[in-house]
């Protein structure tokens, strides 16, 4: 009984003053969780945004709306009543003409509905109309990727107004056929004039900047990333053939298609070889 109690009073004496003996291990405290890591989309958003400066510095218009899903099925049906048997191109150039109107600040109505919905205007549009895919395919084409075939003053189209082929529509100039239909230029407000066609958002977003516009930061980002990582280029904010050259010896190290355009492939791989965290820590977003 003696040596009971003095076990009893060796095993108290181990326990800090107001613990408790429990049979409940203690719980290991749970360590501090770690900030979430830059969100990688917004890293690459800095590349378009920049581009889209550049662009718009080149003289072309914006190509961005921002659509419903409503808008995007009625532009379908719309390029269903009109152009359902043309090629993608000339699906496309009935939808850029819709989106011309949209956008130009001397057009009447500045929406979708609006211009699509105009009395006299597309005859062949009805609201009851069930598009197939490669309508929709081509809405989403023009309203996703901002792919033009047409320039941004193209405002009008026909395929049958007994008029010789070239000949100006009253004051509307011919522009071109595109399968049946030939398009016609109007010099309304707040669109290009120049009768260029524009590149595509994917094309503005990460190869306009290397085709002559001025440098700038994205250049900038991308050679300091390129020069730290070994590769024999200055940040000097100008993209020429010693940049290039630069790009396309990392995209072979990294297997990637090496033609050097920074393409979004190919700045979400220099990004993580550069290192996700560092490059929030060095540029900030």
């Amino acid at each position: 009984m003696q040596i009971a109690a003095r076990e009893s009073t060796e095993i108290a004496a181990l326990a800090s003053p107001g613990d408790t003996l429990s049979s409940t291990p203690k719980q290991t405290p749970q360590p501090t969780p770690s900030p979430p890591p830059p969100d990688f989309d917004n890293l690459i958003s800095f590349y378009k945004l920049e581009a889209d400066r550049y662009y718009n510095d080149c003289g072309y218009s914006s190509n961005h709306y921002a659509y419903t899903e409503d808008e995007l099925y009625m532009l379908a049906q719309l390029i269903y009543g009109e152009a359902r048997g043309e090629s993608l191109k000339g699906k496309i150039a009935v939808a850029n003409v819709v989106m011309n109107r949209v956008l130009s600040r001397g057009y009447p109505g500045h929406t979708i509905k609006t211009v699509i919905t105009a009395p006299g205007q597309f005859t062949g549009y009805s609201s009851s109309t069930k598009p197939n895919a490669a309508c929709i395919s081509a809405a989403r084409q023009v309203l996703d990727e901002e792919v033009w075939v047409i320039p941004q003053n193209v405002y009008f189209f026909h395929s049958n107004k007994g008029l010789a082929e070239g000949e100006s529509w009253g004051t509307h100039r011919y522009y071109a056929r595109i399968g049946v239909h030939a398009f016609y230029t109007e010099n309304y407000g707040g669109r290009n004039r120049n009768g260029e066609i524009p590149p595509a958002r994917y094309a503005r977003a990460y190869q306009w900047p290397q085709d002559g516009c001025e440098p700038g930061k994205r250049e900038h980002r991308i050679q300091y990333m390129l020069n730290k990582l070994g590769y024999d280029v200055k940040a000097d904010g100008y993209f020429g053939e010693t940049t290039k050259d630069a790009i396309v010896a990392f995209q072979a190290d990294y297997k990637i298609k090496a033609d050097g355009v920074a393409g979004p492939v190919s700045i979400e791989a220099l990004i993580k070889a550069f290192g996700v965290n560092e490059y929030s820590a060095e540029f900030g977003s």
